[in-house]
C-alpha cells in the first residue's frame, strides 16, 4: 500500500492528476474493505483521491466525492470538528470550479469563520479556507473584501511556509487578479510575475499550474493595452495545455477565453469568432450550458459580433448571457450588473456603427 501512494503522490507532483487518480482509487478501495468506508484512513483517501479529481478537471466526480466526506465527516465527528470543516472548505471549492460560485462562497465562509474560532486565525486550515472565500468573493465582484481576504491569507502563508510554497504562490496569484479587477495593474503585474518564475522553477514550463500563471500574466498584458504580446504568450500555451491537459479541462478552456479576448482586443475579429463558437460548444458540453464560463464566453462573442456588423447575432448572445447571469447570481447581483454594463457597452457600438453608415 505504501508504495502506491509514493506512485501516486509522485504522479500528483508531477500534474499527471489522471494516472494519480488511477492509483488512488485502488487505495480507497483498499482502505474501505480492510477498514471500513467511514474510517479516517478512507477519508483521508477520499480526500486525496477528490484533489486529483479538481486538479485534473474532473469536477463532478470531485464534487460527488467531497458531499461524501462531508457527510460523513459530520455524521462521524460532528458539524465543528476542524476535520468536517475542512471538508466543508474542499466542497466550497469545487462548487466553485462547477460554477456553483453562490453556493461555494456561503461554505467558504461558513468553513472560514468556523476555523478561525477553533484552530485560530493563522491555522494552515484556517488560512485555506480564508483563500476560497477571498476567491470566490473576487468572482461575485466584491472585489475590496476579497482583497482584504486573500492579502491575510498569502501574508499568512508566508509566514508559515516562505513566499515561494505552493500554497503561498497559489493565494499569491489569486491576489494579483484581484488588483487587476481593482485596476491595480502594477501591483497584479509584479504579483503574477513573481508566481510564474516561482512556479516555472518549482514546476517546469508545461505544469498545469504554470500554465494558469501565464494565462494571467496575459490578462495583466491586455490590461496594458500589450494584446499582441498576450497572444504571443497564449498560443504556445495553448497547445501545450491541450497536450497535457485534454481539450476540456480547465485550464485549456481558460487559455482559449483569454486567446479569444486578445484576438478581440488587437481587431483580430474573424480568429476571436471562430475559437469563441468552439469554446461555446465545448464548454456546454464539459461544463454544461449554465455553467457561468458559457456565459462569459457569450457575451465575449456578443462583442466580437457587434465589432463584425453581425448585430442580430450579437444581441442573441448578449441577452443569453444576462438572463444566465441573473438567474445563477440574481438579478441585483454585482456580477450580473457587471454584464449588463457589458451588454450596455456592446449596444452603443452598434449604434454607433449604425450611425456611421446612415452619415
Amino acid at each position: 500500500m505504501g508504495q502506491f501512494k509514493r506512485f501516486s503522490t509522485v504522479y500528483a507532483e508531477g500534474g499527471r492528476w489522471v494516472d494519480a487518480a488511477a492509483i488512488q482509487e485502488k487505495i480507497l478501495r483498499a482502505q474501505g474493505d480492510l477498514l471500513g468506508k467511514d474510517s479516517f484512513e478512507a477519508l483521508d483517501a477520499m480526500a486525496v483521491l477528490s484533489r486529483s479529481y479538481w486538479n485534473s478537471s474532473q469536477a463532478a466526480k470531485a464534487l460527488r466525492l467531497q458531499s461524501s466526506i462531508w457527510d460523513l465527516s459530520k455524521g462521524k465527528l460532528g458539524p465543528f470538528d476542524p476535520r468536517t470543516l475542512q471538508a466543508m472548505d474542499s466542497l466550497s471549492r469545487t462548487l466553485w470550479l462547477c460554477g456553483s460560485i453562490s453556493k461555494a462562497d456561503k461554505l467558504a465562509q461558513q468553513a472560514y469563520e468556523g476555523l478561525a474560532q477553533i484552530m485560530g486565525p493563522d491555522h494552515p486550515y484556517t488560512l485555506s479556507a480564508m483563500h476560497s472565500f477571498g476567491r470566490t468573493r473576487l468572482h461575485l465582484v466584491d472585489l475590496k473584501k476579497a482583497q482584504e481576504l486573500l492579502l491575510r491569507a498569502w501574508e499568512g502563508r508566508a509566514k508559515l511556509f516562505g513566499s515561494t510554497h505552493l500554497d503561498t504562490l497559489e493565494t499569491m496569484q489569486d491576489l494579483g487578479m484581484t488588483c487587476l479587477a481593482l485596476k491595480e495593474i502594477e501591483e497584479a503585474e509584479k504579483l503574477v510575475s513573481f508566481v510564474l518564475d516561482c512556479r516555472k522553477r518549482l514546476l517546469g514550463n508545461e505544469h498545469a499550474h504554470t500554465l494558469w500563471s501565464i494565462n494571467d500574466l496575459a490578462k495583466v498584458y491586455c490590461a496594458q493595452g500589450y494584446a499582441e504580446d498576450a497572444i504571443v504568450l497564449l498560443i504556445p500555451t495553448r497547445e501545450i495545455a491541450t497536450r497535457t491537459l485534454g481539450v476540456t479541462h480547465i485550464g485549456t478552456t481558460m487559455t482559449i477565453f483569454n486567446l479569444s479576448r486578445a484576438y478581440l482586443l488587437s481587431n483580430q475579429f474573424q480568429k476571436a469568432e471562430m475559437i469563441l463558437t468552439d469554446l461555446i460548444e465545448t464548454e456546454s458540453r464539459a461544463l454544461g450550458p449554465k455553467h457561468p464560463d458559457v456565459f462569459s464566453a457569450k457575451i465575449e462573442l456578443a462583442e466580437v459580433l457587434m465589432k463584425m456588423g453581425k448585430v442580430h447575432k450579437s444581441e442573441e448572445q448578449s441577452q443569453e448571457a444576462i438572463e444566465g447571469f441573473s438567474v445563477l447570481f440574481g438579478t441585483e447581483s454585482p456580477r450580473t450588473i457587471q454584464a449588463k454594463a457589458r451588454q450596455a457597452a456592446i449596444c452603443k457600438l452598434g449604434e454607433k456603427s449604425h450611425s456611421s453608415i446612415i452619415s
